[in-house]
């Protein structure tokens, strides 16, 4: 049987992080190219089988998931993934990290729906010439549009 302490006063809670996917639609030169790139066997795990590793993870004391990629927007089954993670008993909180592309009020919006506790977005670079530069896209603005969008879904932000 596993036992913690609660001696985490002022402490961070215990983190999981979970990668949902590999796949980005940015290619950042601080990252490889694309992503991390497929498992061996090509097939990644489905929303289930997430869920219940984040549930036995949750109650071994894990209280904190942060939902990450490559670009974990790209995951056409990431409501589901958030909704089942929020609706964990034992588990305190689901953050996501996104570069914040597909961030459109609507998407936010089903995000913040689904359960999401808050959002960590990356922007790059403060002008757009500098943000191309890092990530080899044209897609400051969607970022910053992205960041208002989640604003006003109620979701706290972080940049």
């Amino acid at each position: 049987m596993l036992s913690f302490k609660n001696n985490m006063e002022g402490q961070r809670k215990p983190h999981l992080r979970v990668a949902v996917t590999p796949e980005c639609n940015f290619n950042c030169v601080y990252c490889r190219a694309g992503g991390e790139g497929l498992p061996a066997n090509g097939v990644l795990m489905n929303s289930g089988e997430i869920i219940e590793i984040v549930r036995i993870a949750s109650e071994v004391g894990f209280k904190h998931l942060k939902i990450t990629g490559g670009e974990p927007t790209l995951r056409k089954d990431l409501f589901s993934i958030i909704s089942g993670c929020s609706n964990l008993e034992s588990l305190d909180e689901v953050q996501l990290v996104t570069n914040g592309s597909a961030l459109t009020r609507e998407y936010a919006q089903a995000l913040a729906d689904s359960g999401l506790d808050n959002i960590t977005i990356s922007l790059d670079a403060t002008s757009r010439e500098r943000f191309k530069e890092i990530t080899e896209r044209d897609r400051f603005e969607k970022v910053i549009s992205g960041i208002y969008a989640a604003r006003e879904a109620g979701l706290p932000v972080t940049i």
